[in-house]
């Protein structure tokens, strides 16, 4: 027996728009974004894990449950100190988007068994975190600008897909 498809949280529309956001202001003013970064991602991880974590209350997956500690986590440690995160932000971000390349991978597939049409879009955003999580680990001397070059395109990519997969839920 096939359960239905939930439509999508509004939640995903509000995380979509931040990380869009978030990925053009690193794009266009990435030298300034070097210095606050981590202040930047700390806010905005606290923010977009409150959001997963008032959804999975509000009644959606468990997996919310998980992004959203995760996002909460990672949000307490890059406001707390700025001179660490700058220095391990891109390892701590690759392994981020291997966290939640794998979660929306599995998401993908349930989505997939549902009948859900935005499965295809779950699965791409959850293998484009895998592939961000591969080519900071694999280059991590390229310096921080280069990764944060990556982590803009990355940012500006998981929203796009974040408000694809929103509207054709709807």
């Amino acid at each position: 027996m096939k359960r239905r498809a939930e439509r999508p949280s509004l939640w995903l529309l509000f995380v979509g728009l931040l990380m869009i956001g978030l990925g053009i202001y690193v794009w266009l003013h990435p030298a300034e974004a070097i210095l606050v970064l981590g202040l930047y991602f700390g806010v905005a991880f606290l923010m977009s894990g409150s959001a997963f974590l008032i959804s999975f209350f509000s009644g959606t997956s468990s997996w919310n449950l998980a992004q959203g500690i995760l996002e909460i986590i990672l949000g307490i440690l890059f406001v707390l100190d700025i001179g660490v995160t700058l220095v391990s932000i891109p390892i701590i971000l690759a392994f981020w988007g291997l966290f939640i390349g794998v979660l929306g991978l599995t998401a993908a597939y349930h989505l997939f068994v549902m009948g859900a049409p935005q499965w295809i879009w779950t699965a791409l955003s959850g293998l484009l975190g895998i592939l961000f999580c591969f080519l900071v680990i694999l280059n991590p001397f390229a310096g921080l600008l280069t990764a944060t070059m990556l982590i803009g395109i990355y940012l500006l990519l998981y929203g796009i897909l974040s408000l694809v997969e929103y509207f054709s839920g709807r």
